[in-house]
Order: C-alpha cells, then structure tokens, then sequence
C-alpha cells in the first residue's frame, strides 16, 4: 500500500483524499476510521459510498489511547 500525507488548510481536500482511501479498499477489509467524534467517523464511511460498512470500526482518537493504554 503507498502512503500518502494530505496537508490543507481546508477540510475539504482531506475529506475527499479519505474518501477515495476508503473506496479503494475490498469490501470484506477491516479498517480503523477515527475521527473527532463517532458521529463524524460515521458520517465519512457514509459519505465515502460502498454498499456496507462491515468490518469499519469507528473510534475518536481518545477511545483509541484509551484501549492502547488499557492492553
């Protein structure tokens, strides 16, 4: 997989680069989206289309260093 490092000012350019991530990845692949809220984890794994979201965990970054810290 080749990384990529979006870097704007606007939030626009770094939702659509997510957004195609996301298209780009198999359905049946299990993916960590974090965002500020779950509310706006869901709304990007919403808006990136695909028919299901099975296998997409949403988390905010706090909820993340929280499990880390707790293993």
């Amino acid at each position: 997989m080749t990384r990529r490092l979006v870097i704007s000012h606007g939030s626009l350019p770094r939702l659509d680069a997510a957004r195609a991530f996301l298209r780009a990845r198999r359905a049946d692949e299990h993916l960590l989206v974090i965002g500020a809220s779950l509310d706006a984890a869901a709304e990007l794994l919403r808006s990136s289309g695909g028919d299901a979201s099975f296998g997409r965990e949403r988390m905010t970054l706090g909820r993340l260093a929280a499990r880390v810290a707790a293993e």
